[in-house]
């Protein structure tokens, strides 16, 4: 247990540590820039995350349970396995990204300074930081790759306080997001030499992660392409979703801890009539933790959009609201699919609602987003994490029908 404690708190910190920089970074890029280059900035990273998503492959989503489980021998191989295959994606949707990005870029913002920005996206799917989870090395994650990405992005806000261009902070957030990825790579491959046997086949194992490949970039698309869609048919509207879409993410990484202990404490059950209880104890508190956190972001929103952006953004009511729905709904799906669903044997349900989440989000936000503007696309990802959350019910209502019968 202490050495648990332990882990959560020093990965804690280095959330912390970058969701500090970041925060306030915003106001200094506003200010310095203007809230449409800020936008655009966001809207690069939107589209850089997406398709990261394909870079990765699935190592980053799959890497660290697998590396915790393998010797050191499969570690090296597995790793190294992983090297050719996303350097050569990056060379094949580095350009596409370009491409998307000079249709998608908001007016007033310079689609070249936006690439930049999705290519410090990117590199969050070529570096080892996966792998350093994977050993449960915190502090090393800390001092070779959260450091050095909050340098790059510290150094760069300086530099526009000191009078700097655009240009100057977002190659110097590259420079610190791309020596992270150097650090964390060069380090694995330093402490795991190449095995004398070959390592398996590309191929081979490249097929077992294509599944898990396909929700995550689900799940990425219907939290990050509603940006990019307003961007595309309501440009003028970006830099109020972007600064409510930044500031709804913060609270919920903020609150990702509520998510971990769940899946720690629920599993941990052992059978299942342990595992139901455990999870309906669970739910009796995130549920009013999770309405009160919505209500909270809803009434916040307007007045630090604001703040942070020198009264050169307003978040209206009409988006707050709909977006303080989806942070509950979300904080609740994060309890019930994985901590719920999952060790019951219900996987599929949670790959199914976030398809059907994006199937309904992406159709709305177009939909919504061409007659209301950012309002209407706050509305498509409420209705989203709503669809999700409500299927998510049913099929934990029909798990604990059949696990009753099973008895």
């Amino acid at each position: 247990m202490h050495r648990i404690i332990t882990l959560a708190g020093s990965y804690g910190f280095g959330i912390l540590l970058s969701m500090s920089v970041n925060f306030l970074t915003i106001p200094i890029v506003i200010q310095a820039t203007g809230a449409a280059a800020w936008a655009g900035l966001a809207v690069g990273q939107a589209v850089g995350s997406i398709a990261g998503v394909v870079i990765g492959l699935g190592w980053p989503l799959l890497g660290p349970a697998k590396v915790a489980a393998y010797s050191d021998w499969e570690r090296a191989s597995y790793f190294r396995q992983s090297v050719l295959p996303r350097l050569t994606l990056l060379f094949i949707f580095a350009p596409l990204t370009y491409v998307a990005l000079t249709f998608s870029s908001p007016a007033n913002s310079e689609t070249e300074a936006n690439f930049v920005a999705a290519l410090t996206a990117l590199t969050l799917a070529l570096g080892a930081s996966w792998f350093l989870i994977g050993e449960a090395r915190p502090l090393r994650l800390l001092s070779i790759d959260t450091i050095p990405r909050a340098g790059g992005t510290l150094a760069g806000a300086i530099t526009l306080l000191l009078g700097g261009s655009l240009w100057a902070f977002v190659l110097l957030q590259l420079l610190g997001a791309a020596t992270a990825c150097a650090l964390t790579s060069f380090d694995v491959l330093r402490r795991y030499p190449k095995p004398a046997q070959a390592a398996p086949k590309t191929a081979d194992g490249l097929r077992s992660q294509l599944g898990p490949v396909g929700m995550s970039l689900t799940a990425t698309l219907y939290v990050s392409a509603p940006l990019v869609i307003l961007s595309l048919i309501a440009p003028a509207a970006a830099p109020v979703y972007a600064m409510a879409d930044r500031l709804q993410r913060f609270a919920l990484r903020a609150l990702q801890p509520v998510s971990q202990a769940a899946q720690g404490y629920v599993p941990a059950g052992g059978d299942v009539p342990e595992t139901i209880r455990r999870l309906r104890l669970a739910l009796k508190y995130v549920a009013p933790l999770a309405l009160m956190c919505g209500a909270a972001l809803a009434l916040a929103l307007p007045a630090a959009g604001s703040l942070l952006s020198g009264g050169e953004v307003f978040v209206p009511w009409q988006l707050a609201a709909p977006l303080g729905v989806a942070t509950s709904c979300v904080i609740v799906t994060g309890v019930i699919g994985l901590s719920g669903l999952a060790p019951l044997g219900r996987f599929p349900a949670v790959f199914r609602s976030t398809m059907l989440g994006a199937v309904v989000g992406l159709s709305a936000a177009a939909t919504l987003g061409m007659t209301n503007g950012a309002v209407g696309v706050g509305l498509a990802v409420a209705l989203a994490e709503v669809t999700v959350l409500l299927y998510q019910l049913l099929a934990l209502r029909a798990a604990i029908r059949t696990s009753g019968k099973d008895d």
